[in-house]
Order: C-alpha cells, then structure tokens, then sequence
C-alpha cells in the first residue's frame, strides 16, 4: 500500500530530473569581439575558435611605443597583430594559454620639424590566463617578450629602434 502512494512522487522525481540527466553541457562560445588594452597598443580585434584548443586572433591597433622613446607620444601609428591562441588547460577560449605573435604597420614621428613615416614591427611570445564570466565577458590577460623595431627615415633618426622587449597582453571582450 505504502508502494502505491509513492507512485506519483517517485513519477514525478524522474519526471523532475529528466531534463537534468539528458541535458547536454553548454557548448563554449566561437567568436569574441575584443578590445585590446596591451602594454604599447590599444585597439580593437576578433578571435575565432578553430579547434576545441586553438583559436585565431586579429587586432588593428593604435601603437604607441612609449617606453622604447623619450617622451611617450612622440612616435606612434597602427599595426595589424596576428596570433594562433594554444589553451593548454582548458577548451578554448577559457585557461592557460600561449600565443606566439606577429605584427606589422607604420609609425609614425615629427624630427626636427619634419613628419617622417616609417615601418613598424614585433614577432613574440606571451603566455596568460583568460577566463569567461557570465557566459559572455571574456577577460585574458598576460606577459612575454618581442622583438620590437620601429624604423623611421632620415639620418641616424633617434626615435629608431630595435631589440628585445617585455610584452603585456590585456583583453576584454564580448563572446559569442
């Protein structure tokens, strides 16, 4: 008799618990529009999951190599950053991670009264953390070193440069 009056109960516990048990996990967002807030850019960029542990980045920045030059607005341009993005911990876009980059533009500088335009170019390696929140705000953030050259015409111009130098990564982004 006892078995009888749990019936309903127990039809409606399964009934409750089905769509938990058959449900499947959420699948990670594809695409992230991002603002890039790195240590001599900021701009804006998309990155794109290729492969549940690799995602592919693309950012146009506004460059300011402000601590390769003496005052901090001095030179400054646009480049085009490419990078792959390995996650090591976890399913992209979220954990470990490590991104080797290249970027490339112009920049740009005024010398003894004159606007001079030149090249300007990094190829580095930074390594971070990047977390997602809400299911939708992307934060990553990270460091590494480049090889960081700006090139500008003219005789022995001072604002040239070349070498190797830390590298920050910051991001904020909107995932989808």
């Amino acid at each position: 008799m006892i078995f009888r009056s749990l019936h309903p109960i127990v039809a409606l516990l399964v009934l409750g618990s089905a769509p938990s048990v058959f449900a499947q996990a959420a699948e990670a967002p594809q695409t992230i529009v991002l603002a890039d807030l790195g240590l001599h850019v900021v701009g804006a960029g998309v990155q794109r999951t290729v492969a549940p542990r690799v995602a592919l980045q693309a950012d146009l920045d506004w460059y300011v190599p402000w601590t390769q030059t003496e005052e901090a607005l001095d030179t400054m341009g646009f480049v085009l950053r490419l990078r792959p993005m390995f996650y090591l911990t976890d399913v992209a876009p979220e954990g470990f991670w490590i991104s080797p980059f290249v970027q490339g533009g112009f920049a740009t500088s005024e010398i003894d009264g004159e606007g001079r335009l030149g090249l300007a170019a990094a190829l580095g390696v930074s390594a971070g953390y990047a977390l997602l929140l809400l299911d939708h705000l992307h934060l990553a953030i990270g460091a590494g070193g480049q090889y960081h050259t700006v090139t500008l015409p003219g005789p022995s111009s001072e604002r040239n440069f070349r070498g190797v130098y830390p590298h920050a990564d910051a991001t904020v982004g909107y995932a989808f």
